[in-house]
This record gives structure tokens, sequence and C-alpha cells, in this order.
């Protein structure tokens, strides 16, 4: 059961390396500019909804 969970959490450690590698390599591509989702520009107050 162990090695079950130890390899579980390895692929798990990969597959959100990899997403986080795609999301970096779009970023500094250009695909992806900084306030806009879907192609709107979001206004100021979403900036600042989490605080």
């Amino acid at each position: 059961m162990l090695v079950t969970r130890i390899i579980l959490l390895i692929l798990w450690v990969a597959l959100m390396l990899t997403y986080l590698l795609g999301d970096v390599l779009r970023i500094f591509s250009g695909d992806f500019k900084a306030g806009e989702i879907g192609g709107i520009r979001t206004p100021n107050r979403c900036v600042y909804a989490n605080f």
C-alpha cells in the first residue's frame, strides 16, 4: 500500500510540474496578456477582489 501511495504522489507531482511548465511557456511565448480573460479586459476591481 505504501508503494502505491508513493507512486501516486510522484505521478501527481510530475503532472503538476507539467502544467506549471505549460503555463510558464505560454506566458513567455506571448499568448498570455495580463489583465485579460478570454480577450476581455478585466476591470481594476477584479485585481483587488481577493484582498
